[in-house]
């Protein structure tokens, strides 16, 4: 592969996932606008509910489908019919457990239902996954482009006729089960047409194979999904409004994580290709792409941390303003999750995944702790602080144990100087903004720029040196 297929490939996820951050941002203005605070709040509830048991409906499978066609595209399509039908039977599993547990809980009727329709969604949604994460393993992310696209475009549109025409809150739910039908059905057909058939095939040990490969994946996607979304359940005992606060910035925080998801999606061939040629090579790889994404993401958080009034009055209106306290702790949650996210694949590629259930166990631990003692004192803002403590304690772990395994990287060029241009950015921005907003902004991207490469953040020679790593797989 050359450093132009792998930015290539990062460049079509970024279009893909870009729009669907943007859409994501475009619905929650809508919904939030739509619906009262309380009303938003039971909506946060709902939606909670149901992304902390995605993790299982995924249950680690499509990193592994992933890992797995791209280092033997010959066993792909035997590998896609036993991820779906594993897939399938999860779901049933999870849905009869969703309504017995829902029904036998005294919650309102309202947001029962919801959760139903939630789940439903989030089902056909893993589908249309089904067929990405095949376009990801052929690293064809122009496909990942345009069905995510269109899948985003169709929700956008039906959220604004929804909010439009007043046709009431179950509709938000009902619209996107029917645009995820169609994009399953458009994902299968460019998956079948484009690349392979499904084989048939109950090979139990390749059942195993996955199931042994896989849940341990699930299992921390589904404890970082907990340590993410319990405060939610904490904070109903002070009222829907406190969800609703609280689920402000942990709805633009979600929406952000999509860029670590893009970059972690596109690393995860080249690192399961780089581990089984060379431990250099890999460390090397390691180093500068994790630099790389702090280049990327360093500024997001500078700019959220300066200015969260404005972004949440712009998105969510100004009723929502009690969330700017919480969005300052929250955006930081963000890249530690990053740094989750890609230590955490590195493990996959390196066949150590089982090493971060402990570690997410512990964070939820750690979590659980924190939202008892701080969400009784400080409502939302408690439960942001003890988000930062339990996700900084597991971007750590992760990152302890790639270093133990691989050895360790230039932590001062990964972090520390893109870290300070950053907030030499931030800073300028902040002092001129109200001078002029353009003027600041242009100056901030100057120095940010400029400061990268006078601290040697990056430089000519580096760039060569990753180039040719990534052209030997």
């Amino acid at each position: 592969m050359s450093v132009l297929k792998l930015f290539h490939n990062i460049g079509m996820l970024l279009v893909a996932r870009g729009f669907n951050i943007v859409q994501s941002i475009l619905i929650m203005s809508i919904i939030a606008r739509y619906l009262s605070v309380e009303l938003f709040g039971k909506y946060a509830l709902a939606t909670d509910t149901i992304f902390i048991v995605v993790p299982l409906l995924k249950f680690g499978l499509s990193q592994i489908l992933v890992r797995e066609i791209a280092r033997d595209r010959a066993k792909a399509a035997e590998n896609v019919f036993i991820v779906l039908a594993i897939r399938t039977l999860i779901f049933v599993i999870i849905a009869a457990v969703i309504v017995v547990v829902a029904e036998s809980m005294a919650i309102d009727s309202q947001i029962r239902f919801a959760i139903y329709l939630a789940a439903i969604s989030e089902f056909l949604f893993t589908l249309v996954g089904m067929s990405t994460d095949v376009f990801i393993g052929y690293e064809r992310m122009k496909y990942v482009s345009i069905l995510i696209t269109v899948n985003r475009f169709l929700i956008l549109v039906a959220t604004i006729a929804v909010a439009y025409f007043d046709w009431g809150f179950y509709n938000l739910f009902t619209s996107a089960i029917a645009i995820n039908i169609v994009s399953t059905i458009l994902g299968f057909y460019m998956m079948l047409s484009k690349f392979i058939v499904p084989k048939v095939s109950f090979d139990k040990e390749r059942i195993r194979f996955f199931m042994r490969e896989a849940y341990v994946i699930g299992l921390a996607a589904f404890f970082i999904e907990i340590s993410f979304r319990m405060d939610t359940f904490f904070l109903t005992a002070r009222g829907y409004d406190e969800v609703a606060f609280f689920g402000v910035p942990l709805r633009i925080v979600s929406r952000l994580m999509i860029l670590s998801v893009v970059i972690t999606e596109s690393t995860l061939p080249v690192f399961s290709r780089l581990a089984k040629l060379s431990h250099k090579e890999t460390l090397d790889f390691l180093s500068q792409s994790f630099k790389y994404i702090n280049i990327v993401l360093l500024p997001i958080c500078v700019l959220f941390t300066f200015f969260p009034e404005e972004i949440i009055t712009l998105i969510f209106s100004d009723k929502f303003v009690q969330s700017v306290p919480s969005m300052r702790i929250m955006i930081w949650v963000f890249l530690f999750f990053s740094v989750i996210m890609y230590m955490g694949n590195v493990l996959i590629a390196i066949n150590r995944q089982n090493i971060t259930v402990g570690i997410m166990l512990f964070g939820i631990l750690i979590n659980l702790a924190a939202d008892i003692f701080l969400i009784p004192l400080y409502g939302h803002v408690g439960a942001s602080i003890g988000k930062f403590f339990s996700f900084g304690v597991m971007a750590f772990g992760t990152t302890y144990f790639v270093i133990k395994r691989l050895g360790m990287f230039q932590f001062s060029k990964s972090v520390l100087r893109p870290g300070l241009c950053a907030l030499a950015c931030g800073v300028l921005i902040y002092a001129l903004v109200d001078f002029n907003s353009i003027l600041g902004v242009a100056s901030g991207g100057v120095v940010y720029c400029g400061g990268l490469f006078a601290t040697r953040s990056i430089s000519i020679s580096e760039l060569m040196n990753f180039g040719k790593i990534v052209g030997k797989v």
